[in-house]
């Protein structure tokens, strides 16, 4: 019930705020526009206001892995501070259909925003010749170069990246903002870049040099309590970039700011039910799944978890195992858990141990397991307007049909090897395999084999791990259906890769 009210709230607030609108751009960009106007009936925006009362504009940029969903809480407490926010998806994001492709110096990201750009330099809802850019993270970087390349704008603002200057000219107004609890490389590189832009060898963090009507003001600042993720939600961000904005716009304000976003305490109550409704789940799925025997386990099995996992891990050195799947980084590590576990349903088969390969009660298991999947998807996924836009495009779907097939095998050997025992106990062994799994992938980072950006999707990651747990230690208790609980496991972590990773 929770849970329920939580949703409800969530819509509730969702429509309301700044007036905003989804578009398609030139060139297939999908993006969101937000104006400083109260929302009206029907799907539009209300009536632009004349020439000489229309708004700045920004192009507010998302990170790697990220969407337009994701910075949505920040566009709209800018556009409640009183400025135009057009935020696209970049190209392999959200729902963008170009594929994406990594870029040395950005210039192909730069170009989905200089689309941005142009679109809002001839809205009639923005005083086009006005107009600045930020971005988070891989999002910074980019609008970092498009500042470098466009000398037509009038600030840049930069969070949790943007760590590398090209040219051939230098970013009008530069902010650098990165977190507390973000690797330290990211405050080292940004008071490099700002150190250089200010002509000084060590910039101060928190002083503003240059000035606004030269256009070469630069900052640097840190924000307390807040990680990589979290930024984007910090009042304590949000206030530092619209008084940048408005030193950059020469704003005055005659009163204080109020960036409330309500949504956030409607997704914090559903954040805080979730766990309790796929408990529940859970034990709906071991009511509906055939019931199966227990079966004794050992904690042994973990060292063999642990050295399939490293097998793959040395096998997937080379080159992504599961580029079939066309989605960066996903590709790698699906594929190091197909090889993991093929590698211990050979070993359980050599060993004459039980495998969930039986087909006793096929049917019923596998029609639980989707029944779980779709109910965790129309639970959680309305949660996801403020962070990540987790329905799925045709397209997506499809590759997230390919990537459950892909990791069926893992979840297979995962559950007939450590899932064993008692319910209690059995837990205990998922809980530190999972762990396990996580430390391989960061060691694989450490080595150089997995893509570092995996370290950025070690919270997701944990996320989806504990809805897997959640329900498959309620489906274990019910009926110690394993192979309902692998098919459902595979399902929830090839939907979290679909929605979140980009498509080449």
């Amino acid at each position: 019930m929770a849970l329920l009210l939580a949703l409800l709230w969530l819509g509730r607030f969702e429509a309301a705020g700044p007036a905003h609108v989804d578009l398609v751009l030139p060139g297939g960009v999908p993006a969101t526009l937000y104006v400083p106007q109260a929302p009206q009936p029907g799907p539009d925006l209300p009536p632009p206001p004349s020439s000489d009362r229309r708004p700045p504009g920004l192009v507010l940029v998302h990170g790697f892995a990220g969407d337009r969903a994701g910075m949505s809480s920040l566009a709209r407490r800018i556009a409640t501070a009183g400025y135009a926010v057009l935020a696209p998806d970049l190209r392999g994001h959200g729902e963008n259909a170009n594929p994406f492709q990594r870029d040395v110096q950005w210039d192909r990201l730069a170009e989905d925003v200089a689309t941005a750009v142009d679109w809002l330099r001839g809205s009639a809802h923005v005083d086009g010749s006005r107009i600045a850019v930020a971005g988070h993270s891989m999002g910074a970087s980019t609008v970092l170069r498009f500042a470098e390349l466009d000398s037509g704008i009038d600030a840049a603002i930069m969070i949790s990246g943007g760590l590398r200057l090209f040219g051939p000219h230098e970013p009008p107004n530069a902010l650098f903002l990165w977190a507390e609890a973000d690797p330290p490389r990211f405050g080292e590189r940004a008071r490099r870049v700002a150190a250089r832009l200010a002509g000084v060898e060590q910039v101060e963090v928190g002083r503003a040099y240059g000035g606004f009507s030269r256009y070469d003001a630069v900052r640097t600042l840190e924000i307390p309590g807040a990680d990589h993720t979290t930024i984007l939600w910090s009042g304590a961000a949000t206030r530092e970039i619209v008084s940048w904005l408005d030193g950059a716009f020469g704003m005055e304000r005659s009163a204080p700011l109020e960036l409330r976003e309500p949504r956030l305490r409607a997704l914090l109550l559903g954040g805080l039910a979730l766990p309790f409704a796929l408990l529940g789940l859970g034990r709906l799925l071991g009511g509906l799944a055939p019931r199966w025997p227990e079966e004794d386990g050992r904690w042994p099995d973990l060292a063999w978890l642990a050295l399939a996992l490293l097998a793959a891990l040395a096998a997937s050195a080379a080159t992504p195992l599961a580029p079939f799947l066309s989605l960066d980084v996903a590709d790698v590590v699906a594929g190091l858990l197909l090889v993991a576990g093929v590698v211990i349903l050979a070993g359980l088969a050599l060993s004459e141990r039980a495998i969930l390969l039986e087909t006793r009660g096929l049917g019923r298991s596998l029609a639980a397991a989707g029944a779980a999947a779709l109910a965790v998807h129309v639970a959680a996924a309305p949660l996801g307007v403020v962070a990540h836009r987790l329905v799925l495009t045709p397209s997506r779907a499809a590759v997230a049909l390919a990537a459950t097939l892909t990791l069926l095998p893992f979840f297979l050997a995962f559950e007939s090897l450590v899932r064993r025992g008692p319910p209690a106990l059995a837990c205990g062994r998922a809980v530190a395999g999972r762990v396990g799994v996580l430390a391989i992938l960061l060691l694989g980072t450490r080595l150089g084999v997995v893509d570092r950006v995996v370290t950025l999707l070690v919270g997701p990651l944990v996320l989806v791990f504990l809805i897997q747990e959640l329900v498959a230690a309620g489906a274990y208790a019910g009926s110690r259906n394993r192979l309902a609980i692998a098919v459902f496991e595979s399902a929830v972590l090839a939907w979290f890769f679909a929605a979140l990773m980009p498509m080449l």
